[in-house]
Formats: structure tokens, sequence, C-alpha cells
């Protein structure tokens, strides 16, 4: 008897897959991450503006990040930040999560449409698994990509590392470059273009810098998504698919 994988591979041998980070591509989580960090840095005085932040810690994960911040701010201030501001800012990050996050516009009906033409897809994110899986209750997404959800808990070396994406492929017996990854941030892009994939930078939520573009193509994307429906439409054009509902009929600049 064929075991999952096994199925899943027979059924997608010669289709293209699509795998997405989550913070800021599937959840408006990078914007509410950047507010709460200001707010407790404010407390000792320091903070970082939104291109600090996305080049200093947006796309790594949560215990990187906060080794990241202290270590900064102790170069910068000279003196170390206290013990309990990493459990605290953590503390503060979960809880607004859970009642502020909200899923990207347009998300659902594009899984919905990959589900219905039989295209393969995983979430690939930087979270823990706990952690993951909470942001994917919270915004009604979860449902959409178990039992497919990779987190850092799952592979020995999270992004930029690509063993998280290759795993995925693998899982679904997609060659790496039949994989279209959909990516807000440098960590990420590196990544996918470390697996060898193919790589959209999504800059069109209000947590972007100005020269987010820039860096992400510096970092191997070669497609940019400004707005949702450029990465609808790039995604469609990957895999084959007709653009469909919410923005089938209207003008994109693709």
């Amino acid at each position: 008897m064929l075991n999952v994988a096994q199925k899943i591979r027979e059924k997608t041998m010669s289709r293209k897959a699509v795998l997405f980070d989550c913070d800021g591509v599937l959840i408006n989580t990078e914007e509410i991450g950047f507010r709460i960090l200001c707010e407790k840095l404010a407390e000792y005085d320091f903070g970082y503006t939104r291109e600090e932040y996305t080049e200093l810690v947006s796309g790594v994960p949560q215990n990187k990040c906060i080794e990241t911040v202290r270590a900064d701010f102790l170069e910068r201030k000279g003196y170390e930040l206290p013990e309990e501001f990493g459990p605290d800012l953590w503390n503060a990050l979960t809880e607004t999560f859970l009642r502020e996050a909200q899923a990207i516009e347009g998300i659902r009906e594009l899984l919905q449409h990959l589900r219905d033409n039989n295209i393969p897809y995983a979430v690939c994110s930087n979270s823990g698994a706990t952690e993951l899986i909470q942001k994917l209750r919270a915004t009604g997404l979860y449902d959409d990509f178990m039992p497919y959800i990779f987190s850092k808990d799952h592979v020995d070396n999270p992004k930029p590392a690509p063993d998280m994406y290759l795993d995925a492929a693998k899982l679904f017996g997609v060659k790496p470059e039949d994989c279209l990854v959909v990516e807000d941030s440098q960590t990420g892009t590196e990544a996918g273009v470390a697996a060898g994939m193919t790589v959209i930078g999504f800059v069109g939520e209000q947590h972007r810098c100005d020269h987010e573009a820039e860096h992400l193509m510096d970092a191997g994307a070669k497609l940019i998504a400004l707005s949702h429906e450029q990465t609808w439409g790039h995604v469609c054009d990957f895999v084959g698919l007709t653009l469909r509902p919410p923005f089938y009929g209207k003008d994109l600049e693709l």
C-alpha cells in the first residue's frame, strides 16, 4: 500500500508547487511585530526605523531576533537590555498577534484556486511550530494548509538555509526548479534561491520599506509583486493557470 508521501508524489510528478512564507505573506504580522518591538524598545529610549527593522530582523527566527536586538542595543547604547526584555517582548507579540492578526487580502481565494486545480502548496516559516500553528488558527488559515506546515522546528537549519523548502519539494515529489516561493524578507529569499527555486519578492504591504524591492532582488528574487493582484498574476503564470477571482477581469500591471 502506498503511503501518503508516495501518493502525493504520484499526483504531482508533472506539476508545479507553490511554497509560501507566513509572516507578511499570508498574515499581516510583520507590521504588528515592528510596532510592538518599537513600543518595547521605547521603554529603554531605543528604537528602529522601518528600514533598520527590515534589514536587521525581518524573516529571522524569534530567538535569533531577540539575540540580534540585544547585541545591537549593547553595541549602540553601551549596556545590556534586562533579561526580562526577551520574555516580555515575546508575550506581548503573542498576545497582539492572536488579537489583531489577519489573513492577507485575497490569500484564501488564491489557495482555493490552487486546490481546485490540484496545485500543491505549503507554508514554510521561520516561526516555531507552536507559534506558527497559533497564527494560522487565529486567522482561519490552518485548515487551508494542514498538514503541509513547515516550521524551523522541522529542520536542522532554518532560513536562510534551504532545508525546509527542499523538504516541502521532496514531499510533493516536485523538482526544486518547478517550485515557486513567495517571500517578503531577504532571509527567506536567500533560502528559496539556495534551494534552486524561483522566488517572488512580495513588497505590497504597509510594512515594506522604501528600498525593499531592491533588497529582495539583490537577494535573488526573480519577480517582484507590489500588490496582492500581482502576486496572484505571478503565481498563476508560473503554474500555468488562468487568473481567477477576486482579481479576474481587472487590468493588472504584472
